[in-house]
């Protein structure tokens, strides 16, 4: 239930190409988020921390497998076991947040 933690600020205003590498080692990490200090980074920043297309499709099979299992613990999917915590996540990224 607690936050994935926010990365700092990236100071290079004038380089859209540093802000997006720092973004995609903070999501690497395990970041869900990054300070902006300016309006040119909010772009990179959104664009980076978005989900994948692969990612949606993924949590929208997990939601769909959990919700037709009726399950409130752990189901399998394609072989795998996927807990409780793992579904709520897939919830939450295909509501935006």
């Amino acid at each position: 239930g607690i936050a994935a933690p926010i990365d700092g600020v990236t100071v290079d205003l004038d380089d859209p190409a540093r802000t997006a590498a720092d973004v995609a080692q903070s999501r690497a990490l395990g970041f869900g988020g990054k300070l902006c200090i300016h309006p040119r980074q909010i772009s990179p920043v959104h664009e980076g921390l978005a989900p994948s297309p692969a990612e949606l499709a993924r949590a929208r099979a997990i939601v769909a497998a959990a919700d037709a299992a009726g399950a409130n613990g752990a189901i399998r999917l394609d072989g795998k076991l996927i807990d409780r915590p793992v579904a709520e996540r897939a919830r939450r990224m295909l509501a935006g947040g």
